[in-house]
Order: structure tokens, then C-alpha cells, then sequence
């Protein structure tokens, strides 16, 4: 998957989430949240009050209602 930050993981699910979650993050807040490896957009710096709020927001609403508000067509966890 072009979109997958994590490409040498055997286990996908928890990688695909997380990579998910950052291109959700880098297109609300304009960059992504240093928790996460970069993908094609540099992390938010982290002395940058309105990023920082911007990305706590985002993730508040992600984890919220992920599939509602990210489309990230993962697979199932492995076992």
C-alpha cells in the first residue's frame, strides 16, 4: 500500500492503523504528530501551541469515531 508508513512489518493491522491515523492528522493539522513516523510531510514542531491543540483535537476525534472519520480499509488484527 503506497499509504503504509511501516513497510517491513509482517503484522499489519496495528501498523496500518497508526499509518492511518497520521495521514488523517498531517490532513487536518498540516503536519503529523511526532508519536508516528513522518510520511511525506514533516511532524508538527512541538513547541507549536495551535499545532499541538490541533493534533490532540484530531486525535480525540479519531479515536472517537475512527471509522466514521478515517477511511483506512485495514486489516484485521493479527494473532
Amino acid at each position: 500500500d503506497a499509504h503504509f508508513i511501516y513497510t517491513s512489518k509482517n503484522c499489519h493491522a496495528p501498523a496500518c492503523q497508526r499509518s492511518c491515523l497520521q495521514r488523517f492528522l498531517i490532513h487536518r493539522c498540516e503536519c503529523g504528530d511526532t508519536r508516528y513516523p513522518p510520511h511525506h510531510s514533516p511532524n508538527c514542531p512541538v513547541d507549536d501551541a495551535e499545532k499541538r491543540d490541533c493534533l490532540n483535537k484530531a486525535i480525540e476525534n479519531a479515536m472517537r469515531e475512527m471509522d466514521k472519520t478515517i477511511d483506512c480499509n485495514c486489516p484485521q488484527p493479527c494473532r
